[in-house]
């Protein structure tokens, strides 16, 4: 059986039947420009909050902090896997996956996608999917995270707990969604991020669970930083 054969076997009770009108050439769309602007008025700020509990529950648990000393051993563990999720983020699902800035081998693609999970930012398709989607709308009614066009919480934390952002744009990433072990990946996306999490509370206890959420907070932070403030007066942080 083909490569694209096993994809359309795979991924046909995941995606919506508009998705296959992308193979006559026909661009995959969530909707007109009027179902878009009225769902960003209506039901865009209705959060699917059983959904979002785990998402929650992550940020919750760093008050934990204030009923545990505070070891070197967490401090070592938080600082270092801040670097390398915030690497799996910016390497590989921004520079990598989204903007196909650089080449590399298979097993290093998948590394990356990894590390990305890793950082709980949902799956390596599903995040290049919505970044490309906002780069080819900024900072209009049709930019997933805007926080011109909506708020500073809705870019940071609003459009992720949304049901409109639910689902993958298989159309944008087709250049990667015939890699079935990142199709897999998107699906399971929580697994890295729950193993590295209990690993990290088997070494360094509640602490070791901080960079779970500082990544995710300072990535997030810098993004609606850079589009509220410009991208020249923060073009450093892009670097």
């Amino acid at each position: 059986m083909s490569v694209s054969a096993k994809f359309d076997a795979e991924e046909s009770v995941h995606m919506p039947l508009s998705v296959s009108l992308a193979a006559g050439g026909q661009e995959h769309s969530r909707g007109s420009t009027d179902e878009r602007t009225r769902s960003r008025l209506g039901s865009w700020a209705t959060p699917t909050w059983v959904k979002g509990l785990p998402f929650l529950a992550m940020h919750l648990a760093c008050l934990a902090v204030f009923f545990v000393p505070a070891t070197w051993q967490g401090v070592v563990l938080c600082a270092g896997l801040y670097f390398v999720r915030m690497f799996g983020i910016t390497a590989g699902y921004h520079r990598y996956f989204s903007h196909r800035s650089y080449k590399t081998s298979r097993w290093f693609q998948f590394l990356l996608s990894v590390l990305g999970c890793s950082a709980m930012q949902k799956g390596p398709l599903w995040w290049t999917a919505h970044h490309r989607e906002h780069h080819r709308h900024s900072d209009t009614i049709q930019d997933p995270h805007s926080p011109r066009t909506n708020s500073f919480w809705w870019s940071h934390v609003g459009w992720i707990l949304a049901k409109d952002y639910e689902k993958t744009n298989w159309p944008i990433v087709h250049d990667w969604s015939r890699y079935p072990e990142l199709r897999w990946l998107n699906r399971n996306h929580w697994l890295p991020g729950l193993v590295l999490a209990v690993l990290c509370f088997l070494v360094g206890g509640w602490t070791g669970l901080v960079p779970a959420v500082a990544d995710f907070l300072a990535h997030g932070q810098r993004n609606a930083a850079r589009a509220i403030l410009g991208a020249n007066s923060l073009r450093w942080l892009a670097r």
